[in-house]
């Protein structure tokens, strides 16, 4: 059964490069498990909360896990996003920028190095969920932190 577990573990690990944390280690492969942090922001708002600096402050604790593991950060992937609901309230390209930037910069301002950042926006144009008629509202009004080890 482990066998099978990380020859699954090995092959999303290639099909995914973000990855997580390490897991475990199988016949001298190391396992790692595939992780996303996500910010999620009010409508409108691309200010960080404090609840959000504490989820910054668990990306560095996650970054320096790997670090320790001698699996050396190479990039740290933020995307904003906004919703099709939020165009009432402007642009919604402009908002996922700066919702990013916002992310981005406070991973600077936590120790990331700028030139391992990689900073992208999609507006509303590329929801990470699509809505559903009968179900809650979506979260694409959100910034995700991936990474590459």
């Amino acid at each position: 059964m482990m066998l099978r577990w990380a020859s699954l573990m090995a092959a999303l690990m290639i099909a995914f490069p973000a990855v997580a944390q390490t897991s475990t280690q199988s016949q001298g492969m190391k396992i790692i498990d595939a992780r996303e942090f996500v910010i999620y922001f009010d409508a409108g708002d691309n200010s960080l909360t404090n609840e959000d600096q504490a989820t910054v402050a668990d990306v560095i604790n996650f970054i320096d896990g790997f670090e320790r593991e001698n699996l050396p950060l190479k990039r740290v992937i933020v995307v904003g996003r906004a919703d099709a609901s939020e165009r009432s309230l402007g642009d919604t390209l402009d908002l996922s920028k700066l919702r990013a930037w916002h992310v981005a910069d406070a991973l600077v301002n936590a120790g990331v190095p700028a030139s391992q950042i990689a900073v992208d926006w999609k507006g509303d144009t590329d929801p990470v969920t699509w809505p559903d008629p009968k179900g809650p509202p979506v979260k694409n009004q959100s910034v995700t932190i991936d990474f590459n080890f």
